[in-house]
């Protein structure tokens, strides 16, 4: 039978381990840790690394990473992403340590608007900020491509210009919706794609991937109720395309 809580009683809560999926695999390489807690971490992903790795593929992960991290720091905390980038985007992802705390966020995250990006797109752009609400879609005849399409799925993307060089445009990018591909579809579909995207653009002599960073997160604790925000500096590769005082 339970009983009421008396005034000095303490309530403990446990969090029940899940254990990854057995094709995540350790790795030994050193992640940068941008916040951590008892429920969260967030971590600041470089361009080229996958956020999960995919069944049957072998190759570093961010997420085993983590959990290398977790073993040497001797904590069971799981890995459950709450956020997730493209392979060559870097910047912010989010992992939850235990499921609540993963659904909880989750669940926040679809009301709260506080992910915002810096990207570098070919060309001049003459608004100084612009709402893009087109929706997406998967393209036809493709697993990977998606496009701008009438029977696609809601999407709002906001973006603010900060510089202009000679060929190229520095913006700060606000999301509303989180498709796959969302920025560099909606970019592209406006003539201007980000700057090194190959698969909506063009290849670029600035820079080997295209030039998007997860800049800030910000957002209410799933757990604690206290406001986060939490920012990770741009990579080497973008800063050399712009000028100094705007890093």
């Amino acid at each position: 039978m339970g009983s009421l809580l008396q005034g000095k009683d303490r309530l403990k809560i446990h969090y029940p381990f899940i254990a990854p999926p057995a094709h995540f695999k350790p790795c030994a390489l050193a992640v940068e840790i941008l916040f951590e807690d008892d429920h969260l971490i967030a971590v600041n992903k470089p361009s080229g690394v996958k956020t999960l790795p995919g069944q049957g593929e072998r190759g570093v992960s961010l997420a085993e990473q983590v959990i290398y991290y977790f073993q040497q720091t001797k904590q069971s905390g799981g890995v459950h992403p709450v956020s997730r980038l493209d392979q060559f985007t870097s910047g912010i992802v989010i992992f939850a340590k235990h499921r609540f705390a993963h659904d909880q966020l989750h669940k926040r995250l679809q009301e709260e608007v506080g992910k915002r990006y810096v990207a570098i797109v070919d060309g001049k752009l003459r608004a100084e900020e612009q709402t893009i609400q087109q929706p997406i879609a998967r393209k036809e005849g493709s697993i990977i491509e998606r496009t701008v399409s009438s029977g696609g799925d809601p999407a709002m993307t906001h973006y603010r210009k900060v510089w202009t060089g000679h060929d190229r445009t520095l913006l700060d990018v606000k999301l509303y919706t989180g498709r796959t591909h969302q920025i560099r579809v909606h970019m592209a579909s406006i003539g201007f794609p980000i700057t090194g995207d190959t698969l909506y653009g063009n290849a670029s002599s600035h820079i080997a991937r295209q030039a998007l960073h997860c800049k800030s997160n910000t957002f209410t604790h799933p757990i604690t109720n206290d406001r986060l925000h939490i920012e990770a500096p741009l990579p080497v590769d973008m800063l050399n395309m712009i000028p100094e005082n705007y890093s």
